[in-house]
């Protein structure tokens, strides 16, 4: 049982550890004219995962203490 819970926290991890490459390689920041230079990063599905992936992580981290 103790094996089969690490293969899944490697396997979240190493999905979250993709995800979060895909999204930065797709994150293009530049600096506009019109004083909008910040990224719409919050529009982004790979990021909106990540954030949900982080949160699993920290309450299954909280349920075991």
């Amino acid at each position: 049982m103790e094996k089969w819970i690490l293969r899944l926290q490697l396997m979240v991890l190493s999905l979250f550890g993709a995800l979060a490459l895909k999204a930065q390689d797709g994150l293009d920041i530049d600096v506009d004219l019109d004083g909008n230079d910040s990224p719409a990063i919050f529009e982004r599905v790979e990021f909106w995962i990540g954030v949900a992936v982080v949160l699993i992580i920290i309450a299954i981290i909280a349920k075991r203490k």
